[in-house]
């Protein structure tokens, strides 16, 4: 099990922590902090268990130009990259939480932010989809491509001359206000299944449990839909073991 910080605790890791510790070698945490964080912090946060540290704007509603993410991330991997790892197959996660449109200024910023490759990145509920007001005009028969940011996000993991990014397939139910309608999880698969196709070394399943802000969410048919989305046959399974269990445990130091 993984957990990750609920942003609402700000940099107060103390309930995740205990979770962590309570999860002894069956549990991993991903927690929030400053790039100005000591190395001895990180050092001791590892030996706990460990492995992310997660930059939320959307629950914030924060917008950022280009300059200021690099510089933002800068700062992280240059601090992450000053504790001294276990082995070179280990590294530390940046986990983000940002909306599918900053995909676009994203992949330029990790292109240019020096030592991206000494970590690895993760993108939070479908790279932040979103099916509301807000979001994207799309029907269940359209094609993803047409929606800003998902090209990007589809090079940002696929591409090989970039460092290891993996996107979460979770949360239906913010993405889309019909889920686990039958409207809802088909236009939702047209981006699932393109990921899954395309990079199936780098898509993960989450739960999203507890589920905040919101009650009664039903995950079955999500999971269900995710199953599907693999395929049938010998690569399905293979698909599925990736999305379900594999991909996650390379990318929290579970394996």
């Amino acid at each position: 099990m993984v957990l990750t910080q609920i942003s609402v605790y700000g940099h107060d890791n103390s309930a995740l922590l205990s979770g962590v510790e309570e999860l002894a070698e069956n549990g991993r945490g991903v927690v929030e902090c400053d790039p100005g964080v000591a190395v001895e912090q990180l050092e001791t946060w590892w030996r706990q268990g460990v492995r992310g540290v997660r930059i939320n704007l959307v629950s914030v509603s924060r917008k950022i130009e280009e300059s200021e993410m690099q510089s933002m991330l800068q700062a992280y991997v240059n601090k992450l990259a000053q504790m001294s790892m276990p082995d070179a197959s280990k590294k530390w996660v940046i986990d983000l939480h940002f909306t599918l449109g900053d995909m676009c200024t994203l992949l330029p910023v990790l292109q240019r932010i020096e030592g991206a490759d000494k970590v690895r990145w993760c993108l939070d509920h479908f790279a932040g989809l979103k099916f509301k007001n807000d979001g994207p005009d799309f029907g269940a028969g359209d094609d993803p491509y047409t929606v800003r940011g998902f090209k990007e996000l589809v090079t940002l993991i696929t591409d090989e001359k970039l460092p290891e990014v993996y996107v979460k397939l979770s949360a239906a139910y913010r993405i889309d206000p019909d889920y686990p309608s039958e409207h809802a999880l088909t236009r939702l698969g047209a981006f699932g299944r393109e990921l899954v196709e395309k990079a199936e070394d780098r898509v993960m399943w989450a739960t999203d449990w507890p589920h905040t802000r919101f009650e009664n969410v039903d995950s079955v048919p999500f999971v269900e839909a995710c199953y599907e989305w693999c395929g049938t046959g010998q690569e399905g399974e293979w698909r599925r073991e990736k999305l379900f269990r594999s991909n996650a445990e390379k990318l929290w130091d579970m394996a």
